[in-house]
């Protein structure tokens, strides 16, 4: 596994999880990712922020952050391709793994070096963070 995709899938588990802490500590009962921004969904209150806001946040560095964002990406994009397109109902982070629970009640986790493998497929279709921020300004 290459050492920037080592690092990238390291910080996407450690920014999750603080993701993970932060919304168990504020009440959140969702968040969602479009591209370079982070939505918090409480019953009452909706908070948007970007990679910066973020970063303050959750006392991590915008390096940390861009890489979550990029990770994130790739695992929205080429999921299926990880779990042979098996029908799943959610997926998230906990600690170093990423958990798969399928819609049979089985749960997978996965490691950085599984998810290094669709990582690979980032460098084709330059998924940078640049190009995510790119991608977002064009979309919006």
């Amino acid at each position: 596994m290459a050492d920037q995709h080592t690092t990238m899938i390291t910080d996407y588990f450690h920014i999750s999880n603080r993701i993970n802490e932060y919304t168990q500590e504020q009440n959140i009962e969702e968040w969602d990712i479009d591209l370079i921004k982070i939505r918090f969904i409480s019953e009452s209150n909706v908070s948007e922020f970007n990679d910066k806001e973020l970063a303050l946040l959750l006392s991590a560095s915008e390096s940390q952050i861009h890489n979550f964002f990029v990770v994130h990406c790739c695992l929205s994009n080429y999921l299926n391709e990880l779990i042979d397109d098996q029908k799943y109902s959610s997926w998230f982070v906990q600690n170093e793994k990423l958990n798969i629970s399928y819609a049979n009640g089985n749960t997978k986790y996965y490691d950085a070096a599984d998810i290094a493998l669709l990582m690979k497929k980032t460098e084709k279709a330059d998924w940078s963070y640049p190009a995510l921020v790119a991608s977002s300004n064009a979309m919006f």
